[in-house]
């Protein structure tokens, strides 16, 4: 049986088979709950972790980049650890997943000065 190093275990038992992080799921909106990527995960000590990070009237990119960090410092992963670019790199899985697509939009916004 082939060994596997470390940083291959550590990253694969965060990543399902579909190719999307293990616990990071997208909830539509519904009422007046804003559509959200939500996270739910078991750390280190034994209890479960739950968040939500909201994909309304932002970039979508940042906010799923935002959740994988959430996510990655949950189960304390160094910033520069190689995993948390692997987590990352899992958007793209994530959107076809759940049928997600982008679009750009632009708008004017109204300020008081």
């Amino acid at each position: 049986m082939a060994h596997r190093s470390a940083e291959s275990s550590a990253g694969d038992r965060f990543i399902n088979r579909d190719g999307c992080i293990v616990g990071v799921t997208f909830l539509p909106r519904s009422g007046a709950r804003p559509a959200v990527v939500a996270i739910r995960t078991k750390v280190a000590s034994g209890k479960y972790k739950a968040t939500g990070i909201s994909v309304e009237n932002v970039d979508f990119r940042e906010a799923y980049e935002r959740a994988v960090h959430v996510f990655a410092d949950m189960h304390e992963i160094d910033r520069s650890d190689p995993v948390r670019k692997r987590l990352l790199a899992t958007r793209e899985s994530f959107m076809i997943k759940y049928g997600l697509t982008t679009r750009t939009v632009c708008y004017e916004q109204v300020v008081r000065l």
